[in-house]
């Protein structure tokens, strides 16, 4: 019991410093600064981020016990895991798509398929955590176009659960992001894509074949609300 308790209390220090550094009020700090490497903070702020989501994930329940005291205690640690994965979700950053932290956003939004958190309970429905328009506005800042983003995500929802934050950081990394995407880098980020879409068999859903379903849906006659995703809403 003082391993599992010495390992949330570890665990509650870590998230606490990395909600410090993600907040609003830090990152509009950063950004008002102008000389600030946001390269750098993305990798660091996302690499802390899978840890610390890793080490609740070790300190969690291992299951219901058949004595009162033992469930309790095992009860307890579920409960704790649950809070501080809560905290790493609900208390960051609202907007991500106003700083250029693009690797940390696509770790964000592969969170609900990360084994062993709640988020993947049966009875738990599955939402992203990084809304589609967030996302779409997060990786268009740094130079990608609309195709692009939208492979990009296909690509990380491929993969229908992670066996760890670390290992989805992993994939995210494959594709070198960074805080300005040049004609190389985004070349990169195709050929990594085509890659996984020729392993598959399979292709990447992009805007045109989205635009020909729409078109069909209203040539049925079902109404359509139009939505500019290049300037939601804020």
């Amino acid at each position: 019991m003082t391993n599992a308790r010495s390992t949330v209390q570890y665990a509650f220090g870590s998230v606490w410093h990395l909600l410090l550094d993600t907040s609003t009020d830090n990152l509009d700090r950063l950004a008002r600064g102008t000389d600030v490497r946001w390269e750098e903070l993305d990798h660091r702020f996302a690499k802390d981020f899978a840890h610390c989501w890793d080490e609740i994930t070790r300190s969690g329940s291992l299951g219901r016990r058949y004595t009162a005291s033992a469930d309790i205690r095992e009860v307890r640690r579920g409960i704790e895991q649950w809070g501080l994965h809560s905290l790493l979700l609900t208390e960051r950053a609202r907007r991500m798509f106003r700083y250029p932290l693009p690797n940390l956003t696509c770790l964000y939004r592969c969170c609900d398929r990360i084994d062993g958190s709640f988020l993947q309970l049966s009875y738990v429905s599955r939402a992203n955590m990084v809304a589609d328009v967030d996302f779409s506005r997060s990786l268009e800042r740094i130079g990608l176009n609309w195709e692009e983003i939208q492979r990009i995500d296909a690509w990380l929802k491929g993969v229908d659960r992670y066996s760890s934050a670390a290992s989805a950081l992993r994939r995210i990394n494959r594709l070198g992001l960074r805080r300005v995407m040049n004609d190389q880098a985004r070349a990169h980020v195709g050929h990594v894509l085509a890659g996984a879409e020729h392993s598959c068999g399979c292709q990447y859903p992009i805007p045109s074949q989205r635009v020909s379903r729409r078109r069909a849906r209203q040539e049925r006659g079902v109404p359509q609300v139009p939505v500019d995703w290049r300037n939601p809403a804020r």
